[in-house]
C-alpha cells in the first residue's frame, strides 16, 4: 500500500469517526432534552461510551448534597458493589479529585499513582489501569462525575477530553433537568398537603368557634330584650356594641367554612331557573334606607329582565357581598345597583358602582386573593380577614360568569359581574 492509499484510509478513518461523534451527540443531546427518565439517558450515555471505547469501563456519580458524598448512579462493566465500596472507603476515590478542582482528571496509571491507595488496589483487582473524571457541570453547578476506567494503559488525547466533555455536559443537563422535574413534583405534593392541612384546620377551628359564638349572641340578645331584668342606656350602648361585632365575627367565621369549602372542590353548583327581575326585586328589599350615613342606594334595572338558568343562590351571595362591601367603604354619595340583559351573547351584566374610597392601581392585581386586604386603609373597625372577594370570585367562576373591576383612589370603584345562561 503506497502513501497516498495510506493517507486515504486515514481520512476515510477520521469521517467516519467524525460521523460517529456526532450521531453519538445527537442521539445524547436528544434524549437529554426531550426526557426526564435519568436512568435511561446515563445508561444510554455509558452504552454510547462503550462503542467509542470498547476496551473501558465507565461510571456516573452524582453529589448528594444532604451527605456531601458522591454516589453512584450508573456503571458499566464493572462491579457496582466494589465500586461503591471503594468510592466509601477511599471518600469518592478520584472523582472526588475531579468534582473539587471542576475540571478533568486524566491518570496514565493508576497502579502507580499513590494519592489513594484504595483505588489502586480496585484498579488492579479488577484489571483496570488508566483513568479519565470529567465533571458534569450544568449552569455552573457541579453536579458529579463521569468517569472512564480502561484496561490497558491510554494515554487520552485532547480530542478525546474535549469530545467526552460535549457528553458530559449534556449529562450533566440531563440530570439538572430530571432533578426539578422531581424537585417540582415534591413541591406540589407538599403544597397539596400543606392545602388540606390549612383546609381542615379552617374547618375544623370554624365550626368549633361558631357554636361558642351563637351562645354569646343568644345571651347578649336575652339580655337587650330585658329578661334577665333591666339595662340603662349607657349598658344598652354596650350590648349594641356586643351584638355587632359578634355578628361581624360570625360573617368572618362563615366566610371561613365557606372557602375552606370551595378550596376543597365541596361546592356543588345548582341551576335553575331564575327571573332577574324578581330576583333583583327581593335582593333589594333586603337593604333598608336610609343606611346611617350621608348615602343613597340606587337601583337601576328593567323590569323585564329575562330568566336565565343558573345558580341563584351564589348570585345572590355575590351580588350582596359587592353590594355590602360599597357601603362599608363609602361614607357619602351613592351605591349604585345596575343590571342588563345582552340577549345575543345570552349573557347577563350586572354592576356595582360606589363613590367610596376606591382601590389603588397596584393593589387591583391581588383583591381576589385569598386573605388579602386591599390596604391599610380598610382595616380597623371596617376590616375583615380577607375572604369576602375571593369567595365572590371564586362563585362567578362556579356558575361560569367572570368579574372585573376598575377603581380610583377617592373616587370610587364599579366591579362588573358577568354571568352567562347555562345551555343544557
Amino acid at each position: 500500500m503506497n502513501q497516498t492509499d495510506i493517507k486515504r484510509n486515514q481520512a476515510e478513518e477520521e469521517i467516519q469517526r467524525e460521523h460517529a461523534q456526532l450521531t453519538i451527540l445527537q442521539d445524547i443531546n436528544m434524549a437529554a432534552t426531550s426526557s426526564l427518565d435519568l436512568h435511561g439517558v446515563l445508561n444510554m450515555l455509558l452504552d454510547k461510551i462503550s462503542i467509542l471505547l470498547p476496551y473501558a469501563a465507565s461510571g456516573v456519580s452524582l453529589f448528594n448534597r444532604e451527605t456531601g458524598k458522591l454516589e453512584q448512579l450508573a456503571v458499566r462493566h464493572l462491579d457496582e458493589m466494589a465500586l461503591t465500596e471503594v468510592l466509601e472507603k477511599s471518600g469518592g476515590g478520584l472523582g472526588r479529585i475531579a468534582f473539587e478542582n471542576e475540571a478533568p482528571l486524566k491518570i496514565r496509571n493508576v497502579r502507580a499513582d499513590s494519592r489513594l491507595p484504595q483505588v489502586a488496589e480496585f484498579f488492579i483487582k479488577h484489571g483496570l489501569v488508566s483513568y479519565l473524571g470529567l465533571p458534569l457541570i450544568a449552569k455552573g453547578k457541579v453536579l458529579g462525575v463521569l468517569a472512564i476506567l480502561t484496561e490497558e494503559e491510554h494515554e487520552f488525547s485532547n480530542e478525546e477530553i474535549g469530545f467526552l466533555s460535549i457528553l458530559a455536559g449534556q449529562a450533566a443537563m440531563a440530570i439538572r433537568n430530571a432533578e426539578l422535574f422531581e424537585q417540582t413534583k415534591k413541591q406540589a405534593v407538599e403544597l397539596e398537603k400543606a392545602n388540606r392541612v390549612k383546609d381542615e384546620f379552617l374547618g375544623f377551628v370554624s365550626h368549633e368557634l361558631k357554636t361558642p359564638l351563637h351562645a354569646v349572641i343568644a345571651y347578649t340578645a336575652m339580655l337587650r330584650d330585658k329578661w334577665l331584668g333591666e339595662v340603662n342606656p349607657e349598658q344598652e350602648k354596650t350590648l349594641e356594641k356586643i351584638t355587632s361585632n359578634s355578628n361581624e365575627l360570625l360573617g368572618m367565621i362563615n366566610s371561613l367554612l365557606e372557602v375552606s369549602r370551595v378550596e376543597a372542590s365541596g361546592v356543588e353548583v345548582e341551576r335553575r331557573e331564575v327571573s332577574l327581575s324578581c330576583f333583583l326585586d327581593d335582593l333589594r328589599s333586603a337593604y333598608e334606607v336610609p343606611l346611617g350615613k350621608e348615602l343613597t342606594l340606587n337601583w337601576d334595572y328593567p323590569s323585564n329582565l329575562p330568566v336565565m338558568k343558573t345558580d341563584g343562590e351564589k348570585l345572590r351571595h355575590i351580588l350582596q357581598n359587592l353590594i355590602n362591601n360599597a357601603i362599608k367603604y363609602t361614607e357619602k354619595g351613592y351605591v349604585k345597583i345596575s343590571a342588563r340583559s345582552l340577549p345575543e351573547e345570552k349573557r347577563a351584566e350586572f354592576k356595582i358602582a360606589d363613590t367610596g374610597i376606591g382601590i389603588p392601581k397596584e393593589s387591583l392585581p391581588a383583591i381576589f386573593e385569598m386573605f388579602r386586604q386591599v390596604d391599610g386603609s380598610r382595616s380597623g373597625p371596617t376590616g375583615g380577614v380577607g375572604l369576602g372577594l375571593h369567595i365572590v370570585k371564586k362563585f362567578t367562576e362556579l356558575i361560569g360568569g367572570q368579574i372585573d373591576v376598575k377603581s380610583e383612589p377617592g373616587k370610587g370603584s364599579t366591579f362588573t359581574v358577568t354571568i352567562a345562561e347555562i345551555q343544557e
